[in-house]
């Protein structure tokens, strides 16, 4: 007795489980390069966040350089010391205007 077994194994449902799997895989791909640009972005804006850290604290220093160069002292040192720039006499002053 012999009896043969229906086999369910149809090439049908064989097709379905392979674009089961197929896009499973995909969305695994899709999840895991997700993760990856997101871990990516924070890292660039962390990079970021300290580069604009560097630029303010430069820019205080160049803004208290700036300051320095424009000091009224300065100014009249230079004029005295490598203009040979003196101060005029009472004399010599002509006043303009009512």
């Amino acid at each position: 007795m012999n009896k043969k077994r229906k086999s369910s194994w149809k090439p049908e449902s064989t097709g379905i489980w392979v674009i089961f799997i197929v896009v499973f895989i995909a969305e695994l791909f899709f999840y895991t390069w997700c993760r990856v640009q997101y871990v990516q972005t924070g890292y660039d804006i962390s990079k970021e966040t300290g580069n604009h850290k560097e630029l303010i604290a430069l820019n205080k220093k160049l803004k208290i350089e700036l300051a320095s160069l424009k000091s009224p002292e300065r100014i009249a040192e230079i004029a005295r010391q490598e203009l040979d720039l003196v101060m005029p006499k009472a004399d010599q002053m002509i006043e303009i205007g009512d």
